[in-house]
């Protein structure tokens, strides 16, 4: 893999970066990392939405989401092979039942598909379901970590 800036031991910090990606990047300041995706560079590109690019690279070990009226990274995901973590506690592949025990301020999030924490906006942890029920949610293992800009509304009018 050549991706000059993605490091798969950063560490995971809420709304702001991970992997060697920070939220707000512009596309243009990132493109030796995507020039090549699907063109010899193991990854792939994306549209996830009428306004919304995911690039993944690798196996999906990073992924990030670009805005493509302005060409920013709105979130970037952790997945499975990504070893860095929040606070030297939280990592992609544990379990939710420990993930809770490490970090109890965790709570599971009805209009987003995970957990948040009321204390660090900006951080999603997700599972394998787009809709999990705490019951079976906490047998289930750490899919995902997502970082995105906290604010909703200033991310909506393009105020980042």
């Amino acid at each position: 893999m050549k991706y000059p800036r993605m490091d798969l031991d950063a560490p995971i910090i809420p709304g702001v970066s991970l992997g060697g990606y920070n939220v707000g990047t512009r596309l243009l300041d990132i493109r030796q990392d995507v020039s090549r995706l699907g063109q010899g560079e193991e990854g792939e590109i994306s549209m996830v939405g009428p306004f919304q690019a995911r690039y993944a690279l690798g196996k999906g070990e990073v992924k990030f989401d670009v805005d493509v009226r302005v060409g920013k990274i709105y979130q970037v995901i952790a997945g499975r092979g990504y070893l860095g973590t929040y606070e030297g506690k939280l990592r992609v592949g544990m379990p939710i039942r420990e993930a809770i025990k490490v970090v109890p301020e965790l709570e599971i999030d009805y209009f987003l598909p995970g957990f948040t924490l009321k204390s660090a906006p900006g951080i999603l942890i997700e599972v394998n379901d787009p809709d999990p029920e705490l019951s079976f949610a906490i047998d289930m293992d750490v899919h995902a970590i997502s970082v995105a800009f906290p604010d909703e509304a200033k991310l909506q009018r393009g105020e980042w």
